[in-house]
């Protein structure tokens, strides 16, 4: 038999395999596409080129959720926004608090039903390591102790998974640090 595919990130036009094939157990599968934009302290860093053209860092975003096309379609379209760049994608709290370790992301959009880790739990470890991050949570759960539980950790939103892209997007902005405006 052939062997499975390789799944791959894509943003910016850089693409770069994930660490496991499609059907293969997902531990260490964040899609990491390294930034070529941003620092990761350059959220709302106005740079001034020699042109004199100013601009702003986009918002660094690492997405966190346990099913692939979910995760895949919100880095994609996420990704395609000039305010937004996507650092890696996690497929769990575990993997989401390492990833907040290397990544140094703005935001991280989490869902809160995952294995290994839930997003409350994961929220409430990222916040520890790396306090200035943003967490917004975008989850199928409605009400229950898991979003209590995400909002005491200090995540500044909480969205379900029916709500448009563009209200996505506008909850990343709105909760990013620095605010960046379109």
């Amino acid at each position: 038999m052939f062997p499975p595919p390789r799944r791959t990130a894509t943003v910016a036009g850089t693409r770069m395999p994930c660490n496991h094939g499609v059907g293969e157990r997902r531990t260490g599968c964040e899609g990491i596409v390294p930034s070529r934009t941003a620092a990761p302290s350059g959220l709302g860093v106005a740079v001034t080129p020699r042109d004199g053209h100013r601009w702003t860092m986009p918002i660094r975003l690492l997405v966190v959720d346990d099913h692939p096309l979910v995760r895949d379609t919100l880095a994609g379209a996420l990704g395609r926004s000039a305010l937004v760049d996507v650092v890696g994608v996690a497929c769990d709290g575990a993997e989401a608090v390492d990833a907040v370790a290397r990544l140094l992301p703005d935001v991280v959009l989490i869902d809160l039903v995952m294995p290994v880790m839930d997003g409350a739990e994961a929220t409430r470890r990222l916040l520890a390591l790396r306090p200035g991050t943003r967490v917004v949570v975008l989850t199928s759960a409605v009400g229950g102790r898991l979003e209590r539980a995400a909002l005491d950790a200090g995540a500044t939103t909480i969205l379900r998974k029916g709500t448009g892209i563009d209200a996505v997007l506008d909850a990343v902005v709105a909760g990013s640090p620095g605010n960046v405006t379109p």
